[in-house]
């Protein structure tokens, strides 16, 4: 069994690296991680993911990652990208049997630099030393084949360009940015 990292753009290259070093070096994990998953659309203000692993055994598992040791307000971005995710997957009919989805996504925060005892650690909150625990105690999904395949190629089909945060206001016509908006 192996992981097939994809690689992306992400804004916290230290804990992406950590968390993809991970996968590579588990024998016990299959699938696909997708690193530096593009934005799902919604407010400015909602969370968006930094990897999406992929696996016929947990089905999406979407990662939000921070990178210190403050995890701010993880609950709201797991419920942000938890949200994003399903509503983006109830949009392809294939993985949609009477108003179900065929697999439910799952997220978790990783969090390497957080430093905590053993067992101290709220839900769905992992650190390097965690994280393969974490996501044996997921719930299993065991995806058949062409659904997983159905499943990669949705992951897949989400556009890969990650959108500016806010548009870009021109104060001063006459300025350098304004000529180059104008283009």
């Amino acid at each position: 069994m192996s992981v097939n990292v994809v690689r992306g753009t992400t804004t916290k290259p230290a804990a992406v690296d950590e968390l993809t070093r991970i996968f590579a070096s588990s024998a016990l994990l299959e699938g696909d991680l997708i690193v530096g998953y593009p934005n799902l659309g919604g407010d400015a203000a909602d969370a968006v993911p930094e990897a999406l692993w992929l696996s016929q055994q947990y089905g999406a598992v979407l990662f939000d990652v921070v990178e210190g040791t403050d995890l701010g307000d993880y609950e709201r971005r797991q419920d942000d990208i938890f949200r994003l995710y399903h509503s983006r997957l109830m949009q392809n009919r294939d993985l949609v049997r009477k108003r179900k989805l065929l697999t439910t996504p799952q997220v978790i925060t990783f969090a390497p630099g957080l430093l905590t005892r053993s067992g101290e650690l709220p839900e769905l909150v992992a650190t390097s030393a965690t994280l393969l625990g974490s996501l044996a105690e997921l719930d299993e999904e065991d995806l058949d084949e062409d659904t997983y395949r159905k499943l990669l190629s949705a992951a897949q089909s989400v556009s890969s360009i990650r959108r500016a945060r806010q548009t870009r206001v021109v104060d001063d016509q006459n300025s350098r940015g304004a000529r180059l908006l104008a283009l």
